[in-house]
């Protein structure tokens, strides 16, 4: 019996794959437009089959599409291969993926940019189901747009990534165990269901840019066990409401600049604790209160940046007199906002607040 190293065996059973595409496969040399191991160019037309054979690749490259009914002509075509690794469509005038739509052709990485989508039925993607990691699904300006997809997420067995951009007025409900990643920069969105990411479970990273919401409400977030990185910029979120940043996971940063957040209410950080990182710098902050910012720095041990907000910097700041030095360095910004130059050390601001701010104010 021989003896074969892995490398040898990993070299032999690749022969032996495009020994058997080939068989299949007989022109693949060029041949009636044929490449190896795409489709018949004609077939497929204006899409691009593109095949490496270093990385094993095989990518589907549409562009210009004039409707549904033309996408579904080209997947109708003979594919040698079904497995592909990417599909990008781009451009097109293709406001619906209809059932099915790619028959069984099956995707790892799906990309949609600028094709007015407005809706996923159910089972589109259903070619799909067990192979698709990523959804990138994005439309540049354009008039507003409401999203549907229908497509039940729960059924992707190994989906880690979706991303959604655009003048889109709403999100799907995220219903996938398995999604790892989600970023929904929808401009046009103004109201965040809280069922949103219940049933995503195994999410580590949210993240929301440019955004018009206002508000998030309670609880949006706390059932994410794994949650480690939640980022809502560029929104107009102007209160933190009681436990609409309420957790349960070991969070790592919870970025909520460049809003307009006047308010944050007591009891708004739930389950905040550890090495954390929380930027609310370039808001509309005018008051820094005991609470909730002295508990956020009893439980965390990264910063706290509130640089660029329209702080007062009056009795509001008394409660600063009972942290260390180590906890007044992770309040990020407060000299900056408080326009407090090197000839007040900590100390003389300390005793200036203690002394003002405890002094009964004389009666007349």
């Amino acid at each position: 019996m021989i003896n074969l190293s892995s490398g040898v065996r990993r070299g032999l059973a690749c022969v032996a794959m495009v020994a058997v595409l080939v068989a299949a496969y007989p022109d693949y040399n060029g041949e009636k437009g044929r490449a190896f191991p795409c489709p018949n160019d004609g077939d497929i037309d204006p899409c691009k089959c593109t095949y490496n054979g270093t990385t094993f690749s095989l990518d589907l490259t549409c562009d210009g599409l004039t409707d549904e009914d033309q996408l579904d002509q080209i997947f109708s075509s003979a594919f040698p291969v079904r497995a592909f690794t990417m599909l990008t469509l781009t451009n097109s005038n293709i406001s619906k993926l209809k059932e099915n739509v790619f028959h069984t052709i099956s995707f790892e990485v799906i990309m949609l940019i600028n094709n007015q989508l407005e809706t996923v039925d159910s089972k589109a993607l259903s070619s799909s189901y067990s192979t698709l990691q990523s959804f990138f699904l994005t439309q540049i300006g354009g008039e507003t747009l409401s999203l549907t997809i229908n497509d039940d997420l729960q059924q992707f067995k190994i989906l880690t990534t979706i991303y959604i951009a655009g003048p889109y007025n709403n999100v799907p409900t995220l219903t996938s165990a398995t999604l790892t990643t989600a970023i929904l920069n929808v401009y046009e969105l103004t109201e965040l269901p809280p069922e949103t990411f219940t049933a995503a479970t195994a999410l580590e990273t949210i993240i929301m840019e440019d955004t018009k919401l206002d508000t998030i409400q309670k609880d949006t977030f706390s059932s994410l066990k794994s949650l480690k990185n939640l980022t809502l910029t560029g929104a107009n979120i102007n209160t933190l409401t009681a436990s609409s940043m309420a957790f349960s996971s070991s969070l790592t940063l919870l970025d909520l600049h460049l809003n307009n957040i006047k308010t944050i209410e007591e009891t708004a950080f739930q389950g905040i604790s550890g090495n954390v990182n929380i930027k609310l710098n370039k808001n509309s902050l005018v008051e820094l209160t005991e609470q909730p910012f002295l508990e956020l720095l009893k439980n965390t041990t990264g910063s706290i940046d509130v640089s660029d907000n329209p702080l007062t910097c009056g009795c509001d700041l008394r409660w600063l007199v009972s942290l260390t030095d180590l906890d007044w360095a992770r309040l990020v910004g407060l000299n900056s906002a408080c326009d407090i130059d090197g000839t007040y050390d900590k100390d003389t601001l300390l005793d200036f607040l203690e002394y003002q701010c405890s002094t009964p104010v004389p009666s007349s």
